[in-house]
C-alpha cells in the first residue's frame, strides 16, 4: 500500500455541506480575525481555532485542523 505524501486534511472539507458554506465561513473568519490583534506567527493557529469554532457553533460541523491531524509537523 502506498502512503500518501503531504499533510493530512480533514475529509469534511470535501463534503457538500462544507462546500455550500465555504464562502460564508471564510467571510466570518476574516471578520473575526480583523477584530483581533495578533503577530504573524500566531496567524495560522488563530485562523484554525476560529474556523473550528465557527464550523461547530454555526454549522454543527466538527473539523480537525491540519495541526491536529499532523502532530509531528511543526507549523510556523
Amino acid at each position: 500500500m502506498k502512503k500518501k505524501k503531504g499533510l493530512k486534511r480533514d475529509p469534511v472539507e470535501k463534503s457538500l455541506k462544507y462546500f455550500l458554506i465555504k464562502r460564508k465561513l471564510e467571510k466570518k473568519i476574516s471578520d473575526r480575525m480583523s477584530e483581533l490583534e495578533y503577530s504573524p506567527r500566531e496567524r495560522g493557529r488563530l485562523y484554525d481555532e476560529i474556523k473550528q469554532e465557527i464550523l461547530l457553533e454555526d454549522y454543527g460541523i466538527e473539523w480537525q485542523s491540519p495541526r491536529e491531524l499532523n502532530p509531528r509537523v511543526k507549523f510556523d
